[in-house]
């Protein structure tokens, strides 16, 4: 933590705080904590177990030779995709914080309340071993203070590690950071989302000579995908619990990395989302996704859904640069349509999952000893597309009912959302291991001091 700014984990002085802390990040401040993020993470992941004994490039895990060139092509020669694994004991808690975008106050908020329950102390260091923080990506752009928040995110993973874990979001993205920039630009040009601030326009401003994508390295070490598991002492089953920004990625089964005991990172090298959709997907359904991506999409925008013959090989040089990893990008229906309805943003070229196709995700990726029971995430998507088919229960505005929680499929997929911007809340959920998952849901306006919560079991 930064030794001249204290929290005090005060509501009252939270804004005063929030003020404090923005100054006392100096671009040589910000350039340290993120430095000290890289070589943590880089650490972490050296001494990690990775399944398969299949790790990534040296040059990727030497936190003194990373780092962006100033050209644009070298992003894509850096993607690194990974998964992470964690199993904690029976009394552990889990805080999980949703979208933040650049809103220091929300951050802020939840971590008070996180210091005043007597899980973080005043220099925000968890204070028992058994108590982790995931935050679900997507820390930057559309809020004023997106370099504030990575500098909070950076100080929190180096004071505590291995309990906290910062899920990789669309936004985490370099080229994503450059297309937000543009259509923002073009929607502000319209007299609409005036308030908005892109973090390339807000390191340009902190850092004058400023070159993209300089500083914006440190995304490649987020993992797109964190499973949480703990034992039932009944079944001698481990639960996982899959946290991730956006959705379900079609091309990847985590079965094998999930029943290998031995290892905790997984790289994802290969995404098969060919093989994906014959088995996940039924013949008819699959003929008309691929019959909707030859209608609307060219060949080149086909492979952003499904890839060079079915397979997105990231240890081949090729473009990256409209590529959505399902992690990151995809979405759910907020109901049934039909008995395994998935279809397709044409916007976004995402896949929008429904029930009966998540349900066989999670039960391809259990085994014998292994149960995946479901999904928390961020991301509150749906596109005008969407939001006709679902009519008006779309996920935006059951996010906002919900007060910035959304419950589907007996709990097997929640929607959450941290930034007042979304749901016109703070939000976060707490989550117990004890006596069978529980969750906690905390919720409260920006503007009053006191949360409110309600509880009940994660799973139905």
């Amino acid at each position: 933590m930064n030794q001249g700014v204290v929290w005090t984990g005060n509501r009252q002085e939270l804004q005063v705080w929030c003020q404090q802390y923005a100054q006392a990040v100096t671009p040589d401040v910000f350039v340290k904590k993120l430095t000290q993020f890289v070589c943590a993470a880089t650490d972490n992941l050296k001494q990690g177990a990775w399944h398969e004994q299949c790790r990534p490039d040296e040059n990727f895990l030497d936190a003194n030779a990373v780092g962006y060139d100033n050209a644009a092509h070298d992003v894509d020669r850096f993607k690194t995709p990974f998964a992470q694994k964690i199993i904690v004991g029976e009394h552990a808690k889990i805080a999980v914080i949703a979208d933040v975008h650049g809103d220091l106050y929300a951050l802020g908020s939840v971590l008070t309340e996180l210091i005043e329950a007597g899980y973080l102390d005043q220099r925000l260091r968890i204070l028992t071993n058994d108590f982790y923080l995931v935050f679900l990506g997507d820390y930057v752009n559309r809020e004023a203070a997106s370099i504030p928040v990575m500098a909070l995110l950076f100080d929190l993973f180096v004071t505590n590690p291995g309990n906290v874990f910062l899920c990789r979001g669309n936004h985490e993205d370099a080229y994503t950071c450059t297309r937000f920039q543009a259509r923002l630009r073009e929607q502000q040009s319209q007299g609409k989302f005036q308030e908005h601030v892109t973090l390339l326009d807000q390191l340009r401003d902190f850092i004058p000579d400023y070159v993209f994508p300089q500083l914006l390295h440190w995304f490649e070490y987020l993992p797109h995908a964190v499973f949480v598991g703990n034992r039932n002492g009944k079944t001698d089953k481990v639960e996982y619990q899959l946290f991730t920004h956006g959705g379900l990625e079609l091309g990847w089964n985590p079965h094998d990395f999930l029943a290998d005991e031995q290892s905790n990172f997984q790289l994802l090298t290969k995404l098969d989302r060919l093989h994906g959709m014959h088995e996940l997907v039924s013949e008819q359904s699959r003929k008309h996704l691929e019959q909707e991506c030859q209608q609307l999409w060219t060949e080149h925008e086909r492979f952003d859904l499904i890839g060079q013959q079915g397979v997105i090989d990231f240890c081949k040089p090729q473009s990256f640069y409209s590529l959505r990893f399902g992690g990151c990008w995809n979405d759910f229906l907020t109901e049934q349509f039909g008995a395994e309805l998935a279809t397709i943003s044409y916007r976004r070229k995402v896949l929008i999952w429904g029930k009966a196709m998540s349900w066989r995700w999670f039960e391809r990726a259990s085994s014998r000893r292994v149960a995946v029971r479901g999904v928390i995430r961020g991301h509150q998507h749906l596109d005008e597309q969407l939001s006709q088919l679902n009519g008006t229960n779309n996920m935006r505005e059951r996010i906002v009912v919900g007060k910035g929680m959304v419950r589907q499929w007996d709990g097997t997929v929640y929607t959450l959302a941290t930034a007042s911007h979304i749901a016109h809340m703070h939000s976060f959920v707490l989550i117990s291991a004890a006596h069978g998952w529980s969750l906690r849901h905390y919720f409260k306006k920006p503007d009053k001091p006191a949360w409110s919560f309600h509880v009940r079991s994660l799973w139905d």
